[in-house]
């Protein structure tokens, strides 16, 4: 038969939190290969060191806690790698966010302890963007604004927890920016305060999808209001040849274009053989930034071709056959869904040469 042990959690509030806070914990179990186990182990403790609970829980399931709560994970196999994550409450530090380890015969602790901030009433403000073209270090311009709390000093806290105070303008509103994955919580407001929170999300080309509580009112003493602003950026590049002046019926060659970092020509972003006179097709993203793109133009007996660049109908400069310098061009994404077209033009004539012809007469 397998030998097993056992997993305890635990959890431990310090201060005058809340009463009946829950906490939720994820928790993993792997074999040493990282595979995630199957089937599920019974757990049985209290909730709140008094309420009984007892179930099964599989690998990458959750459960919550209480203070003074803790329950045993039985029957898990021993050698098995485990992770027990705690989800974050923004009114509590906790001593960790996850405890990990491998079980053994003896058994394995993954004991949490939160001490609580006397912060409520709070508003928490969070910033999230996505898309094709957002980028994670965009800023964000808000404006909250408190009714009847002009000129007014509100404390707040910063995504490290330390508690700081600012002073409301004479129409009791404060600017702050925030960038993806920042936050801002707003501290022991007063109750029956009404908020609204506006973001300046037009800029730089995002759509602001989503607002949660974006106003409201801090309706009692325990209240913890989140909210939530969330702005999606887009972009497509398309790329299409043209080329002329070949005789009626021949077949234009397809040369390989490449498109590369201007501060790295040794790796292309895209390259691929577009076929000439052929709809637009699509290269995928290519975020603000300056590029260079490269034609090794193919040669066709007895004519010379020039090539030619065009970005959002404007002509770049450049010679897109000389692989050092290319045609540069640059991309600024100023729209929510931005398209970025490319053309490559290849013009054909034809090699000519000339013929002399002369006459010399001799004799009277």
């Amino acid at each position: 038969t397998i030998q097993t042990g056992s997993l305890t959690i635990s959890k431990t509030v310090e201060g005058a939190g809340n009463d009946g806070d829950s906490f939720e914990f994820t928790v993993t179990l792997t074999d040493e290969k990282g595979t995630a186990l199957t089937g599920s182990f019974p757990y049985s403790g209290t909730l709140d060191g008094t309420t009984a609970v007892s179930g099964n829980i599989a690998s990458g399931k959750k459960i919550s806690l209480q203070d003074g709560g803790s329950i045993t994970i039985s029957g898990i196999p021993v050698t098995t790698k485990y992770t027990v994550t705690e989800k974050e409450d923004p009114r509590y530090t906790p001593d960790k966010t996850e405890a990990s380890g491998t079980i053994d015969l003896d058994g394995e602790t993954a004991a949490f302890v939160n001490t609580y901030y006397d912060i409520l009433p709070a508003l928490k403000v969070t910033k999230q963007v996505q898309g094709n073209a957002a980028s994670t270090s965009d800023k964000f311009d808000f404006t909250v604004t408190l009714d009847g709390m002009a000129n007014q000093q509100v404390s707040y806290l910063d995504a490290q927890k330390q508690v700081h105070t600012l002073t409301l303008d004479a129409n009791g509103k404060y600017t702050f920016d925030l960038a993806h994955g920042e936050h801002i919580t707003f501290i022991r407001l007063p109750v029956g305060a009404d908020f609204t929170i506006t973001e300046d999300s037009g800029k730089n080309g995002y759509a602001l999808v989503s607002s949660e509580n974006a106003s409201g009112s801090i309706e009692d003493e325990k209240a913890f209001i989140t909210s939530t602003f969330v702005n999606e950026r887009n972009m497509e590049a398309v790329i299409s040849k043209v080329a002329s002046g070949l005789p009626t019926g021949s077949t234009y060659p397809t040369p390989t274009v490449s498109i590369y970092r201007k501060n790295d020509m040794t790796t292309p972003v895209w390259s691929g053989q577009v076929e000439p006179n052929e709809p637009s097709k699509s290269i995928g993203q290519l975020p603000d930034g300056n590029y260079v793109l490269v034609e090794k133009v193919a040669d066709v007996t007895n004519y010379d071709c020039t090539a030619t660049v065009v970005v959002n109908g404007s002509a770049v400069e450049g010679d897109p056959s000389t692989a050092s310098t290319g045609v540069p061009f640059s991309v600024t994404v100023n729209e929510p869904s931005t398209q970025i077209a490319i053309i490559v033009s290849n013009a054909y004539t034809i090699q000519t040469g000339s013929l002399t012809i002369s006459k010399t007469v001799e004799g009277a």
